[in-house]
């Protein structure tokens, strides 16, 4: 892994010529192959304090039906796994890839009843309504071409007095990045994610920011909660 997370590293230092600024937002959309394997790891280690910090606003129980929505490298569906385990858990993601991975990494799980992973977008989710009572998507709101659809699905699957929470970095940070090209990552700020989020019919809708210190550069994070 640490061998994966210096080769994405030093690719990220010459992001500045536009073949790598595309190669590595398509990487971060959707991972696939080797390139899509360093991604994963890369975030699995950056994500670890904005999951730590989402979690706090999940309010999962112990007895929830919880879906997260891009799963990724999978690293937080073990750990619930692990910790909670009268938990539902399911995922969902669009990466072919991840989901064998996570199928192969994490079979006993799944074999077990504890995990289901599912391959597929999250504006056409095979769950049946009201399936959830938590939703978690990290990172994953830049990608969807009409969030609206997304979110309507979400809250189709959402049981009711249930809530979502999506974490994004906003859109000032992510400007001071390269390769969050406009054309591939969707740009929000605070409020403009919560009047799409509002609009798509959820009840009740909060923000929070949090500022996160990846090295030597501060990133400002939204957390956004919608309650049906």
């Amino acid at each position: 892994m640490r061998a994966s997370i210096l080769v994405l590293k030093l690719l990220l230092t010459v992001q500045k010529f536009s073949p790598v600024q595309k190669m590595l937002a398509r990487q971060f959309r959707k991972p696939d192959g080797i390139l899509g394997r360093m991604a994963i790891e890369f975030m699995a280690v950056a994500n670890q304090q904005v999951y730590r910090w989402v979690l706090q606003f999940s309010c999962i129980g112990e007895r929830d039906a919880f879906l997260e929505i891009g799963f990724g490298h999978g690293n937080f569906l073990r750990k619930l796994a692990e910790e909670m385990p009268l938990l539902h858990i399911s995922g969902i993601d669009f990466s072919a890839d991840m989901v064998r991975r996570g199928q192969r990494l994490y079979r006993h799980l799944i074999e077990k009843g504890r995990l289901q992973l599912e391959l597929g977008a999250s504006d056409r989710m095979p769950f049946s309504d009201a399936s959830f009572n938590r939703v978690l998507a990290v990172n994953v709101v830049y990608f969807w071409a009409s969030p609206e659809n997304d979110l309507r699905e979400i809250r189709r699957v959402l049981r009711p007095g249930s809530r979502a929470v999506f974490y994004l970095t906003d859109k000032a940070s992510l400007q001071r990045l390269v390769f969050p090209q406009q054309s591939v990552f969707r740009q929000y700020e605070a409020e403009q994610f919560k009047t799409i989020v509002e609009k798509a019919g959820f009840a009740k809708v909060e923000v929070f920011t949090k500022d996160f210190q990846f090295k030597s550069m501060t990133v400002s994070g939204i957390c956004i909660v919608a309650h049906k």
